[in-house]
């Protein structure tokens, strides 16, 4: 949302005009890209393709120099890390720049910038989770993994710290481990987590 909510903000004249949607296939992957079209269609961006590919596709070539030669300015790429390293590398080596691209997995992961330099300038991604929150413990979980593994948490590190933090809370709150307890204890509370 915080990608369609910023375009909203801008003059349509300045939006993308014509998107294309790259999804690999993968649940997760593939519920990005269906939240995500109708959003783009309520800003006017006309959504020109959705193309699926495997888990162990790693040469876009093709896929890139058609969007290239049809005028799309908008890549917004549903994928993992390494097929993102991949896209970003092909899309240097077809000389073709989108107005806006959009990577769902790989901008938060901190080998991304190593592994890409330069290229990762304007690569717009988003993540309900990142390490200079504040509350919720954050300043913590940040010091406890630097000291563990000398290096800030990836937005997966929080995400999946963030489930953890809730049903301690729960089990505190509740003051029971019984399931159908604990799952109405949730329902009806709110939580202080690194993710706000």
């Amino acid at each position: 949302d915080p990608l369609w909510d910023w375009l909203a903000t801008l003059p349509a004249d300045q939006r993308p005009k014509r998107a294309a949607f790259v999804q690999q296939i993968n649940p997760f992957l593939q519920g990005i890209v269906a939240a995500a079209t109708p959003k783009a269609k309520a800003l006017g961006i006309e959504v020109v393709t959705t193309e699926p590919f495997s888990s162990d596709t790693q040469d876009f070539t093709a896929m890139l120099q058609k969007f290239k030669a049809a005028g799309i300015d908008l890549l917004f790429g549903a994928n993992n890390y390494p097929a993102g390293l991949s896209m970003m590398r092909t899309l240097a080596e077809v000389q073709y720049q989108p107005k806006l691209l959009y990577m769902a997995v790989g901008p938060t992961v901190p080998e991304w910038v190593k592994d890409l330099g330069a290229r990762t300038d304007n690569v717009f991604t988003s993540t309900p989770y990142w390490r200079t929150l504040k509350g919720g413990g954050n300043e913590q979980f940040v010091k406890a993994m630097v000291a563990k593994f000398n290096y800030p948490p990836p937005r997966d590190s929080g995400q999946g710290y963030t489930p953890l933090q809730i049903l301690q809370q729960a089990v505190e709150g509740a003051k029971t481990l019984d399931q159908d307890m604990l799952r109405s204890y949730i329902a009806s509370h709110e939580f202080s987590t690194v993710s706000g």
